[in-house]
């Protein structure tokens, strides 16, 4: 809403065309373009616009007390920010995220997504591994991904190609590092800082770290 009304009745308006378009963003789309499944969703159709060996790799710290259901810390190694990361000092060594952009066609609101995925922890990645050893490259075609069993231990996922898709009309380009950094920290879930600290008043890596 960065149109200025004039009057209250295109005021009320615009209120209301707000909220409709908030009711139309799926849960965890307002923060960030991750790629999931909804609730009730078991099958997507993507295409891949990384190839496996070009995936971009995320230094992440997580901290969790999943049974109390308390985050002490979750978030990239701030370091990747161009600061002084005060989490490396309790957790020297973060999980690798695996980053993978691609196009989700079952996503209206935005289909150009990333996976981001702890290696060696995410199902995900396993079959994903296993075309790209087939085929020799996980790009220049659709896939569909079935997610089964899902919110069960056995979740897993089914990753097979759409025959004679090779054709694609959209944007081919990757989600640059930088904006899949930034997209972490609009999600309220994926970017908690540890004992309260800020972002903004953390030091740079070219100052005397405290």
């Amino acid at each position: 809403m960065s149109e200025k009304a004039k009057s209250p009745l295109e005021l009320v308006n615009m209120i209301r065309e707000a909220k409709d378009t908030v009711g139309k963003v799926g849960a965890g789309e307002g923060f960030s373009r991750l790629f999931y499944f909804k609730k009730g969703e078991t099958v997507k159709k993507v295409r891949f616009l990384t190839d496996f060996n070009d995936a971009k790799i995320v230094k992440f710290h997580e901290k969790k007390d999943w049974a109390a259901g308390v985050t002490e810390y979750a978030h990239p190694c701030l370091e990747q920010y161009g600061k002084v990361c005060p989490t490396c000092d309790v957790d020297n060594r973060p999980k690798s995220f695996f980053v993978l952009t691609i196009h989700d066609y079952t996503n209206e609101y935005e289909p150009k997504r990333f996976i981001a995925e702890p290696y060696g922890q995410c199902k995900i990645i396993p079959p994903i591994v296993n075309l790209f050893e087939i085929l020799g490259t996980i790009t220049g075609k659709d896939f569909e991904i079935t997610l089964i069993n899902p919110g069960t231990k056995d979740k897993n996922y089914i990753i097979k190609p759409v025959p004679n898709s090779e054709n694609f009309e959209g944007d081919s380009s990757e989600i640059l590092l930088q904006d899949v950094l930034e997209d972490f920290k609009k999600d309220r879930y994926r970017f908690v800082l540890p004992n309260g600290v800020k972002f903004e008043d953390l030091k740079d890596l070219q100052e005397t770290p405290f």
